[in-house]
């Protein structure tokens, strides 16, 4: 497991521990499929808040929702990558639906 650049960290308002801690936390899962994330390329997903850069470094640490494959988050950028099955809609749903009620 390799942690993203510092530069990227930054950009979600993480230090390295903090994305170590999120990792073990899902148990070295992705948030959306949950299958293992080691030896592929892991993405941070997020809430898309307006103003995002200028948004001080706790706001968009609170804005992290998982580490996810690359591939989950692009899926749930647009349905229309790779031909996703009706199983993983489902589980983007219930993905989506656990984070609903946070601000």
């Amino acid at each position: 497991m390799k942690a993203p650049s510092k530069a990227t960290l930054k950009k979600y308002g993480m230090t390295e521990a903090l994305w170590k801690q999120k990792y073990i936390m899902q148990a070295g899962l992705c948030g959306l499929c949950e299958k293992p994330l080691e030896g592929k390329v892991i993405n941070i997903d997020h809430l898309h808040l307006r103003n995002w850069k200028k948004l001080a470094a706790w706001r968009r640490l609170a804005s992290v929702r998982a580490l996810l494959h690359a591939r989950c988050n692009r899926f749930l950028l647009g349905p229309t990558y790779y031909g996703f099955k009706a199983e993983h809609y489902r589980m983007a749903a219930d993905y989506l639906d656990r984070w609903a009620s946070r601000p």
